[in-house]
């Protein structure tokens, strides 16, 4: 399958001690370095040496994965008559993807200097980076509604038949399962934070449960009264239908009533009569001051981290978002304290 032509280049060192592996894989190095494009033929290698230069193609293939051109091996049709030469270049490709894909599933980012060539993997990786932009910048609705569905379907494209199946699947199980929209936003945003927590995204959790707190107490309002029902939906329609408008200024005013006694609280997003329902029936919860002090623990904590405040240790802010998460689990899923019955 075409003509090549190649010359052997001897002043870059001879090999003379074929079981000397160090310096044999610095002159296979040293060989490849001393070209911008280089195909290399495999056939009739001298047993390790073949192991050895493919190593060393993997990791300039990791830097560099336009200076491989080819990598050329003479399969055996009919013994030492015919051959087939075929091009190995592929294998460097699924080894690039293979690390990317760990290292994705690990933290899910992607290590910017590692390039692949093949236009199926690349779509993947540019979803790949799309949904990591998402879930680092905290862009949940477009994460789940768009980077998530749209990493899900590229690797159902390639995942079939493909060598690295097994880890495709799995990080597509893991994305399903994770990043999909639960009944309630703030049960969706808890299975996030769980799961950044976990990954060692300590700020990227504790914001999402700060979040979370907000969506919670935003619906359980819902319930105190018909024209406190009607009053949020208004403004979540107004949301839904203004690209400009977002959930903070509701969500902010929902938790200033855990942060400040009526007579203090000076957030006017909701009307009088409201903010007396509202206090009436948070004051008639039980455990409720345990519940006000968990919300005001959460703000300053993640006040803190934000803005680089914070005179905890690391294993001391890892203890406290794991116990915030516990707590949010316990008052808002669990013990769901804000259910009027």
């Amino acid at each position: 399958q075409g003509n090549y032509s190649c010359k052997i280049n001897y002043d870059l060192g001879l090999i003379e001690d074929d079981k000397d592996y160090i310096n044999i894989f610095k002159i296979i190095d040293k060989t490849i370095n001393k070209y911008d494009n280089v195909i290399v033929d495999l056939t009739h290698g001298f047993r390790h040496l073949p192991i050895l230069t493919i190593i060393n193609l993997i990791v300039h293939n990791f830097k560099q994965n336009q200076k491989i051109e080819k990598i050329l091996f003479a399969k055996e049709i009919v013994k030492r008559v015919e051959y087939e030469i075929i091009d190995l270049k592929e294998n460097l490709d699924i080894a690039n993807l293979s690390f990317i894909l760990a290292n994705f599933k690990d933290n899910y980012t992607i290590s910017k200097h590692i390039a692949i060539s093949n236009e199926r993997y690349n779509t993947l990786i540019k979803n790949m980076n799309k949904f990591s932009s998402d879930l680092m910048s905290l862009s949940i609705e477009n994460l789940l509604e768009n980077s998530s569905r749209k990493l899900i379907e590229s690797i159902s494209i390639i995942k079939e038949n493909s060598i690295l199946e097994k880890e495709l699947e799995d990080l597509e199980k893991d994305i399903a399962t994770t990043f999909v929209k639960s009944n309630h936003r703030y049960i969706t945003y808890y299975n996030i934070a769980s799961t950044l927590y976990d990954k060692g995204y300590l700020v990227h959790s504790l914001s999402l449960v700060f979040e979370g707190i907000g969506f919670y107490i935003k619906s359980k309002f819902k319930n105190f009264s018909e024209d406190i029902y009607q009053f949020i939906e208004n403004e979540e329609n107004k949301i839904k239908l203004n690209k400009d408008l977002d959930y903070y200024k509701l969500i902010d005013a929902c938790r200033s009533f855990f942060l400040f006694d009526n007579s203090k609280n000076t957030n006017k997003f909701f009307q009088k009569n409201h903010k007396n329902i509202i206090y009436n029936n948070i004051n008639a919860v039980k455990d409720i001051e345990q519940f006000k002090k968990f919300v005001a623990r959460v703000k300053k904590l993640r006040n803190n981290l934000l803005h680089a405040n914070s005179g905890n240790i690391l294993n001391n802010s890892q203890n406290d978002i794991k116990n915030i998460l516990e707590e949010f689990e316990k008052y808002c899923l669990k013990g769901d304290i804000l259910t009027i019955y």
